[in-house]
């Protein structure tokens, strides 16, 4: 419903933030479970519809709007396969985990690291390097601090 009034707000955002894709993939299962197939007793009925309901909301709605779109996502326990390198992705159902850095232009890897007093600090990877998928259309510095304006700074 609330997307359904989204695009009469356009001019009123700059940028939406899902958080996180998780919360997603339950909330609509969960719509599969009790509302779209509530009579089903088939669970894969569920997660089928669930998956569909997810990449069309992300993949075609959600990518095409015309601000910045911020998809907060965990890591996939399992790697995919990347241009002959096996490397960490987003964890998201179905397609959507080899999809999701296909359908936006700016993927992070975001992590903590300590310096030498302990003081913890958060950064944002830019780049893939052997271990995660990331990339940047914009030029964000690799690594960026995970402020939005430090993105900018290249």
């Amino acid at each position: 419903k609330r997307m359904a009034a989204f695009s009469a707000e356009y001019g009123d955002w700059a940028t939406v933030v899902i958080d996180s894709v998780t919360f997603m993939e339950l909330a609509a299962r969960m719509a599969q479970q009790f509302i779209t197939n509530k009579g089903s007793r088939e669970p894969r009925q569920w997660w089928a519809g669930a998956t569909d309901d997810l990449e069309r909301m992300l993949m075609m709605r959600f990518a095409s709007l015309p601000m910045s779109v911020v998809v907060i996502a965990h890591i996939d326990k399992q790697q995919q396969d990347f241009h002959g390198r096996a490397l960490q992705t987003v964890s998201a159902p179905g397609r959507l985990s080899k999809g999701l850095p296909a359908a936006f232009g700016e993927l992070y890897y975001a992590y903590p690291e300590r310096d030498a007093e302990k003081r913890v600090s958060f950064w944002l990877q830019t780049r893939s390097d052997l271990q995660h998928v990331a990339a940047s259309q914009i030029g964000a510095p690799d690594p960026c601090p995970t402020m939005y304006s430090a993105l900018w700074t290249a």
